[in-house]
């Protein structure tokens, strides 16, 4: 059994309707600061210039957003994956993965806020949910309840 989430991805298109108003308003967002500056080009003003500029860096970020990725998703790559081999986890963009392998691993404890994993060496692992949507913790929870008790770890 193999589990793996790219946490940079919307988890369902579906629950976002608004994926569309988004890009378009992505759209107009940098159109209309193209246009404020050009607008504004005669007149050298520091405070119109700034503001397009973040008004186009809002349009480049709605539009990405439009099309189903988080803007966190240029910074790094976040993850969870689960087989039978290893857990591998990465919630933040940057920073290193935390490998786990299922040979070096004692105990699995499950929290209401959390998981723990304590390791052969008693090192323990503390993996929090708020990073993860509810789905996302369902299902790597039910992942790592399969593979633990193939592995006799639970």
């Amino acid at each position: 059994m193999e589990f793996k989430v790219d946490l940079n991805e919307l988890p369902q298109l579906n629950q976002f309707p608004n994926l569309k108003f988004r890009y378009y308003f992505g759209v107009l967002a940098i159109v209309f600061s193209l246009l404020l500056l050009l607008y504004n080009i005669h007149k050298f003003h520091f405070f119109f210039i700034l503001y397009s500029f973040f008004l186009f860096i809002l349009g480049l970020q709605l539009l990405y957003e439009g099309k189903g990725k988080l803007i966190n998703a240029l910074f790094g790559e976040r993850f969870v994956k689960v087989n039978d081999e290893l857990i591998e986890i990465k919630l933040k963009s940057r920073g290193k993965s935390e490998v786990l392998y299922w040979d070096n691993i004692q105990s699995i404890n499950f929290a209401p806020s959390n998981i723990t994993i304590i390791t052969k060496d008693n090192r323990n692992v503390k993996i929090e949910y708020g990073m993860l949507s509810y789905t996302v913790v369902q299902k790597f929870k039910e992942a790592l309840t399969t593979i633990a008790k193939e592995k006799n770890v639970i």
